[in-house]
């Protein structure tokens, strides 16, 4: 069964002080100011995302620094003043409910992984066992990690630990079997110093838990982020610019989704040389490079090209699908997410997006369970800080859990245009 994303928390990441938590649904909205740390929750789910899959993992790689999402290291993800900062974030399906981790700063700034922390699902019960890798630093002594599970506790030396990062670790070692001392007690034995009764009853017990509770993902999260510049416009491009995450190229249901949305009548790409490449749209009858039409479709072709080629149950993580498109394309793309099997978080400044949500709420072509908007208030006392309001949706469609500063500067821009009193 696929992971679903259904919570993610943050805490003392930028703008967030202390923690915060959020509910997903089906489609999310992200609203709010500018700077109020919409990104930044984009970028933490999807460097999470990555992480969650344990899927051949790099110590060196910087998760949170990737496009679109390119965060930094541990001095600008970091709230300021903040030794450490935890992101997590809560799933259905698959072998985690819960996947959770705490990084500190590393040499150069970087980001180091100080605490692990992974729910396992468990159909006996809401919530399953928990395995917590903690790394503890011992005076005169190499660093040790904590390995904290169902009825089991020991300690390994990090010279018996061949990465430097737990999810790195359990990406290359546990995913594949190969557990520590090659799961033989009387190996822990000989090499670990110092090893008490307790010590081996511990490690025999956590062989047993990986052997026969610990799963990991069959495959990793499916999360697709796309890119708020959309398709930079060239005359030629030195690759094929719509072929799909499946390696192939669906023209097909890329033309549907333009047709749908009044985008463009047709695309075609023309091979001009072994690996240069043409763009033609048809939006007045005739073919035209992409360079000379509207930037409303370069904007949305890669988001078209993901759909049409994304496996089953993606998450797609959108930035500001609005720009550069008009209103009435802008409802049709509301639809076309709500057909989907997909789900979407989208981070909105455009009020159609919202209105049309609320509209196939109220004409009951969603549920209102499926629509979630995650209002992002900057603090009055703290500029500095963002809490965060959920806001669900009634049959009829009316806002529940909005607070008094949500479209205030809507409401007082009304009240100066009638001419009243804000």
């Amino acid at each position: 069964m696929n992971a679903a994303v259904r919570t993610m928390s943050l805490t003392d990441v930028r703008c967030f002080a202390g923690q915060h938590r959020a509910e997903l649904s089906k489609t999310t909205l992200l609203v709010g100011e500018n700077s109020v740390g919409k990104t930044t929750f984009l970028g933490c789910l999807n460097a999470l995302g990555r992480l969650a899959g344990l899927d051949d993992l790099e110590d060196q790689t910087n998760y949170f620094d990737q496009p679109p999402f390119s965060m930094g290291s541990f001095e600008t993800l970091a709230r300021p003043g903040a030794t450490s900062f935890r992101v997590a974030i809560g799933l259905d399906g698959g072998p985690f409910g819960q996947f959770a981790l705490r990084f500190a700063e590393g040499a150069g700034a970087s980001l180091r992984e100080t605490e692990l922390e992974l729910r396992l699902t468990d159909s006996s019960s809401e919530s399953g066992p928990t395995l917590t890798i903690v790394r503890e630093a011992a005076e005169g002594r190499s660093e040790r990690w904590r390995f904290d599970g169902p009825a089991f506790q020991f300690r390994l030396d990090q010279s018996e630990i061949s990465y430097a990062q737990p999810t790195t670790w359990l990406s290359r070692s546990i995913r594949y079997g190969q557990l520590p001392f090659a799961g033989d007690w009387r190996e822990f034995r000989k090499r670990v110093d110092h090893t008490t009764n307790q010590d081996l009853a511990g490690f025999g017990r956590f062989v047993n838990f990986f052997r026969h509770r610990f799963h990991a993902p069959e495959t990793p999260l499916r999360i697709i982020p796309i890119h708020p510049r959309g398709l930079e416009p060239q005359r030629i491009y030195a690759f094929n610019p719509l072929v799909g995450s499946n390696g192939r190229m669906d023209l097909d249901a890329i033309n549907d989704a333009g047709r749908h949305l009044n985008l463009f009548n047709r695309i075609d790409l023309r091979r001009l040389g072994p690996d240069t490449f043409e763009i033609l749209v048809d939006v007045s009858g005739s073919l035209h490079n992409l360079s000379d039409v509207g930037y409303g479709v370069s904007t949305l072709l890669p988001f078209l090209k993901a759909l049409a080629s994304a496996p089953p149950d993606t998450l797609f993580l959108l930035q500001q699908p609005e720009v550069h498109v008009h209103p009435s394309a802008q409802a049709k793309l509301v639809e076309m997410m709500a057909r989907s099997d997909h789900a979407f978080i989208v981070e909105t400044h455009s009020d159609h997006v919202i209105d049309w949500l609320r509209i196939l709420v109220k004409e009951k072509q969603m549920a209102p369970s499926d629509v979630t908007i995650i209002y992002f208030e900057r603090l009055p006392g703290d500029p500095s800080a963002t809490r965060l309001h959920r806001i669900s949706l009634d049959q009829r469609a009316n806002l529940s859990g909005q607070p008094r500063t949500y479209r205030q500067f809507f409401s007082h821009e009304t009240a100066r245009l009638l001419g009243l009193p804000p």
